[in-house]
């Protein structure tokens, strides 16, 4: 196993890995992570039958392992994961806060939950809100308006939510572009008189369609629009059998709006170390005393 950075990966060969691994994630493909990521590398075999990819950043030559923004998690794509992965990535980053869908051997690892759907339940409030929909001559279209939907998201989100700064909404905008370019894009939007009041976009790989990001008026989020654009979703999705994935949050209030519909937890994990140099530390708490 060594590690190789992006500009000596062999894309072909990867995108084959992540295409051919059992129940392996989106996170995981070359154009995703050149979408999220400020550098990634992989740990990999010669052959490219098993590895990892690694996203990254550089502050003061110290190279710390992260979860980039709209990256649940990585994981162990192949078999025979080595048993000392942890030790493996601390030789190679001296920092580490990464999101992994794999349970590894770490006492120090932090359970966080996701939530998935795999057949649907509506709740009382779902079906109120649903009711709530149909009586309030808001109208639902699917497709065609993505950069519409991302214009509402970049106006009522950024307010509400602190992680959704200037440079995340660049990203959503090169994510988002890069998934329509691979025709793994969808969307539903919701208006009023012929004028956008809210919108979700999600992304399908393989069997699995991922909620990326939406965002409501207040006007059209009491209406039940957003209520309305994801059992549109799991509805059309039902005849095939995808998996609904509603990506992780540690919101609670947005876990019980996805239990709303029958969701059930999936645990994934979270593994922190800090071996970096003492001047780096020092500096590091300084930066969030400050913030």
């Amino acid at each position: 196993m060594k590690i190789v950075e992006r500009a000596d990966l062999n894309t072909e060969l990867w995108d084959e890995l992540v295409l051919h691994s059992d129940d392996s994630a989106i996170f995981s493909l070359s154009f995703y992570l050149d979408a999220v990521a400020e550098n990634w590398c992989v740990l990999v075999d010669e052959t490219y039958s098993k590895g990892i990819a690694l996203p990254y950043t550089i502050r003061l030559n110290v190279k710390t392992l992260y979860t980039p923004i709209y990256l649940m998690y990585v994981e162990w794509l192949g078999e025979d994961m080595p048993k000392d992965l942890i030790t493996l990535l601390q030789k190679s980053f001296a920092v580490g806060d990464i999101c992994m869908k794999d349970e590894l051997a770490d006492p120090n690892r932090k359970e966080y939950v996701r939530q998935e759907l795999i057949e649907s339940k509506y709740n009382e409030q779902t079906k109120r809100a649903l009711k709530k929909f149909e009586k309030s001559g808001l109208q639902l279209v699917k497709g065609e308006l993505e950069n519409d939907i991302l214009t509402i998201i970049e106006s009522e989100l950024p307010a509400k939510i602190a992680s959704l700064d200037k440079q995340a909404i660049l990203s959503l905008n090169k994510l988002v572009s890069v998934i329509a370019k691979n025709n793994m894009l969808s969307s539903y939007a919701i208006l009023e008189n012929n004028h956008l009041v809210g919108g979700i976009l999600s992304m399908q790989f393989k069997n699995r369609i991922i909620y990326l990001k939406g965002a409501f008026t207040e006007s059209a989020k009491k209406s039940g629009g957003m209520f309305k654009c994801i059992s549109t979703l799991i509805e059309e999705e039902s005849a095939s059998q995808n998996i609904i994935d509603f990506g992780g949050s540690r919101v609670e209030n947005v876990r019980k709006f996805n239990m709303n519909f029958g969701a059930v937890d999936r645990i994934y994990f979270n593994y922190k170390w800090n071996k970096a140099p003492f001047h780096f530390k020092v500096l590091k708490r300084l930066k969030n005393a400050m913030k």
